[in-house]
């Protein structure tokens, strides 16, 4: 029989059918097993699962035969075994269903795929799933040979397990963009509408009677400062020149202090009282 153990690993190609079975007719598998622990022969010690392992082995050919069976140490226990459990034509349908199970699985590419070499090729081929047939690959188990549908002959071969599929990496943390300074920003200039002299004149003397009533008299150009962001607030705007022209008109001349006149200090005042 040629060798075909796994490189990686301890299982045989065998031992791969035999685990894929399990997991895909867990039941067919079991009652393979049960009939094969019937055929027994003596106190051989084989639990029900290694009969099922020694029968599967067994050249399709050679079922049913006894010199087959007793050359792996099973044969019919014609005198304690049920006439039902001892039915080569049962043994041979159970065993079809479980080729079919894992050529299906194969398909379905979660449990690896079948590796072997070709007669004009040393580099290690796949065979496709689509051209295993489940009787080929029993007959693989025995000789290590498997032949495709298509008439190509692999050797040794062996079952690659699947790699596992690494889970997805995430995209690395990208840094939050730092907030905007406000401060920094140039702030788009306020649309303003041109103020009328009669608005403006309206802002003026508010502004002229406010600095008497504390004492202090204002010039036109220092009542222009004071106005103009009064009108800034109402959405109005206006230069200081122009404002300063409306507060030197004869109307204010009683509560503004007269052009040149400087405003003394309150160390001065302070000085002179």
């Amino acid at each position: 029989m040629s060798d075909t153990r796994l490189r990686a690993g301890e299982f045989t190609l065998l031992d791969s059918v035999i685990e894929i079975a399990k997991s895909r007719c867990f039941a067919i598998w079991s009652e393979y097993c049960e009939r094969a622990y019937q055929l027994t022969e003596g106190p051989t010690g084989l639990s029900k699962e290694e009969a099922g392992k020694k029968l599967l082995s067994v050249p399709r050919l050679e079922i049913g035969l006894e010199a087959g069976l007793k050359r792996i140490g099973l044969g019919p226990r014609l005198e304690s075994t049920p006439n039902y459990m001892y039915k080569p034509g049962k043994l041979g349908a159970l065993e079809d269903e479980i080729g079919k199970r894992v050529v299906d699985a194969l398909k379905s590419g979660c449990h690896g795929v079948i590796k072997g070499y070709t007669s004009y090729s040393l580099d290690e081929q796949v065979a496709p799933p689509t051209l295993i047939t489940p009787k080929a690959l029993l007959d693989a188990l025995n000789s290590g040979d498997l032949e495709l549908r298509n008439g190509i002959k692999l050797s040794s071969v062996r079952l690659v397990m699947a790699e596992p599929v690494a889970p997805a990496t995430p995209p690395p943390a990208v840094a939050p963009a730092p907030a905007p300074d406000v401060t920094a920003q140039a702030v788009a200039p306020q649309k303003y509408r041109s103020a009328t002299d009669p608005t403006i004149h309206q802002k003026l003397m508010p502004v002229f009677e406010a600095a008497r009533a504390e004492g202090d008299k204002i010039s036109a150009r220092e009542a222009a400062k004071r106005v103009r962001p009064q009108l800034n607030v109402d959405g109005y705007d206006a230069s200081i020149r122009h404002i300063e022209q409306l507060g030197l008109q004869p109307q204010y001349k009683s509560v503004r202090r007269p052009p040149g006149a400087t405003r003394p200090s309150k160390r001065r005042r302070r000085r002179a009282s």
